[in-house]
């Protein structure tokens, strides 16, 4: 993964994992980053998400509904 995509999943995933448990419940994210169905997104669905955000062309890949169209 690039480091800047990398240094800025590390930022987000910290806002996002509200009481610090290295995952993020469904009650404070999409439920469509939640690939596995385990009611949590994990760090890594939260940085293929971002992947997909950053360098996909897919609208409707998970990633891509983090913040809506690149502009």
């Amino acid at each position: 993964m690039d480091a800047l995509i990398a240094a800025k999943l590390r930022n987000r995933f910290t806002l996002f994992d509200r009481d610090g448990d290295g995952r993020i419940t469904k009650a404070s994210a999409f439920t469509r980053l939640d690939r596995d169905g385990d009611g949590r997104i994990s760090r890594d669905e939260l940085a293929q998400a971002f992947e997909e955000y950053f360098t996909g062309t897919d609208r409707d890949l998970p990633g891509n509904w983090l913040y809506g169209p690149v502009r």
